[in-house]
């Protein structure tokens, strides 16, 4: 928040530093997965969300904490200040983009679903 009393300049190299540093985690995670010499068989279904909880109620939760986790979710309206009609364009916005991503999220499904009945008997 302060950082813009320094100049432009300075919080470019300080959000640069910023990334390099979120990044190299990610990295050093991503090569011990890949590397590594006892790997576990991956198992991808049966997905199983807790004792007493649906695996529906159990990715809602998980989509609604990831969602809130992007910045672009908590910040939506402030758009409103910036469009010519607000009222009509950004909940048509909002509803075509978690169309959008449920979609994505229902087509990948599928294709997993696909690769795990038809998919394993043509192998």
């Amino acid at each position: 928040m302060f950082l813009n009393f320094l100049g432009g300049k300075i919080g470019g190299v300080i959000q640069t530093v910023a990334t390099i540093c979120k990044l190299i985690p990610l990295i050093v995670i991503i090569g011990f997965g890949l590397f590594q010499s006892d790997s576990q068989p991956l198992q991808l279904l049966p997905i199983e969300a807790g004792k007493d909880i649906s695996f529906a109620s159990g990715l809602g939760g998980a989509l609604l904490a990831a969602m809130f986790a992007y910045e672009g979710w908590t910040n939506v309206g402030s758009m409103a200040g910036e469009m010519k009609n607000p009222k009509k364009i950004l909940p048509r916005a909002i509803f075509l983009g978690l169309c959008c991503c449920y979609g994505s999220l229902c087509s990948y499904k599928c294709s997993l679903s696909y690769d795990f009945t038809a998919g394993s008997c043509c192998r």
